[in-house]
Parts: structure tokens; sequence; C-alpha cells
């Protein structure tokens, strides 16, 4: 609804249509949760596990899964929004910087960030917060 009352306000950025709609249906998920001041859930298959694992995890390390997802609770909020942005639902980091509202550059620093992140609490085993 919030996207048909604000539909006269869009305009072209560069990026598609649907980062916009994200964009919106993101920060009423976010007021949503930061009202009812409940955490944030994260939801993924399995393949997209084994892609992040295969693209940015050296062969040698034998991870699984549940070693993956155990460590990813560490992360913050937003690490957490970038990952699942870039490789869950396979975003651009155009289109990544248009729904958190950050240049590109900057997209693409906290996601190689957040990938390293998860790298090292993955080879330290760690569960701090980071």
């Amino acid at each position: 609804m919030k996207a048909l009352r604000n539909l006269k306000k869009y305009k072209y950025k560069g990026v598609p249509f649907s980062a916009w709609l994200y964009r919106i249906a993101s920060n009423e998920v976010n007021r949503y949760y930061q009202q009812s001041k409940r955490k944030l859930v994260f939801c993924f298959q399995e393949t997209e596990f084994e892609n992040l694992i295969e693209q940015h995890i050296e062969p040698e390390e034998k991870l699984d899964i549940d070693d993956v997802i155990r460590q990813m609770h560490s992360l913050c909020e937003s690490d957490i929004k970038v990952l699942e942005l870039r490789f869950f639902e396979s975003k651009s980091f155009a289109e990544i910087a248009f729904i958190t509202d950050v240049t590109e550059a900057n997209a693409k620093m906290r996601t190689y960030r957040a990938i390293e992140k998860l790298r090292k609490l993955l080879k330290g085993g760690k569960d701090d917060k980071i």
C-alpha cells in the first residue's frame, strides 16, 4: 500500500524499480521490528550457503553449512543484511546501495568487509559479536 500511495514520487535512479520496492519493504520491516523490539531473523536455502562458501572460503578449509549459520548469528544486523542481499537475493552492488541508502562503492566495501568478518569468525570459531 505504501508503494502505491507513493508511486508518483518514484524517480528512476539507474537501478531497477524492484530496488525501490525492496527499500520500502525493508524500511517497513525494520520499523516493525524496532517498534516491537524483536530480533530480526534470517532464513536461507542450503544451496545459497553452498554458493557463499564456494565463492569466498578457501577450498582447503573444511566447513559445513551449520558452521556458517552459527557464525552468521555473530555478525551485526547490517553485515547480515548486505550478505543476504548480495548472495541470497543476488542483488547487484547498485541495488544494494539503493536499498541501504549508501553509495555503490560503500555497498561494495560493506559487503566485502562482512565477508572478511565471516571468514575470520569461521577460521577462529569464536562466537563474539562483531
